[in-house]
């Protein structure tokens, strides 16, 4: 696991910022954020997901290169990348438990969050036992998490903020992804 903040150039975060936090970028209600009976509602964008490509992409594209600029991982292919977009709204805690979720459960799979804006709304990464804690990350703009696919974890709604908005994207990559539990700030 690995934390990097200023992970995009500052004018493409900006610009990035500045779309999807305005008026005209298209997003989605996805009834349920992993599994079908989550009751997670939350809004999304997927900018390629299996065969199909939104017009968006291009946007989002650079981000492919600076992850493999900053990590040591050589991507085989884009498994998907999604924004996502939610609301401040109580859930019980039944329904928090129902949204931990493993990106992929194949091997040589990397997730990338990428956060747009500062706001609360923690991801939370657990060991196996989806109990134990093992990070948890705060939401800066401009702030990415990197972990193994395989990893349990779940995005928690933001309480004193309105929104909170990322950038999901799952890479294959070349060789072995150790299931690693230690983490390192850049």
């Amino acid at each position: 696991m690995k934390i990097i903040d200023n992970f995009m150039p500052t004018d493409w975060w900006e610009n990035a910022h500045k779309v999807l936090t305005g008026h005209m970028f298209p997003w989605f209600l996805n009834k349920h954020t992993s599994y079908d009976e989550d009751e997670y509602y939350q809004m999304v964008h997927n900018y390629k997901n299996n065969d199909t490509v939104s017009n968006w992409f291009v946007m989002v594209q650079p981000m492919i290169g600076e992850f493999q600029r900053q990590t040591s991982y050589e991507i085989e292919d884009l498994n998907r990348m999604k924004s996502n977009l939610l609301f401040n709204r109580i859930i019980s805690e039944e329904q928090k438990q129902k949204i931990i979720h493993q990106d992929m459960i194949e091997p040589n799979y990397v997730s990338l969050i990428y956060y747009v804006k500062d706001s609360d709304g923690d991801t939370i990464l657990y060991k196996d036992d989806k109990k134990t804690e093992l990070m948890r990350v705060q939401p800066k703009a401009n702030r990415a998490v990197i972990f193994d696919s395989r990893i349990w974890h779940t995005g928690e709604l933001p309480v004193k903020n309105q929104t909170r908005i990322i950038i999901n994207s799952v890479f294959k990559v070349k060789g072995s992804v150790a299931k690693v539990h230690s983490y390192a700030i850049a």
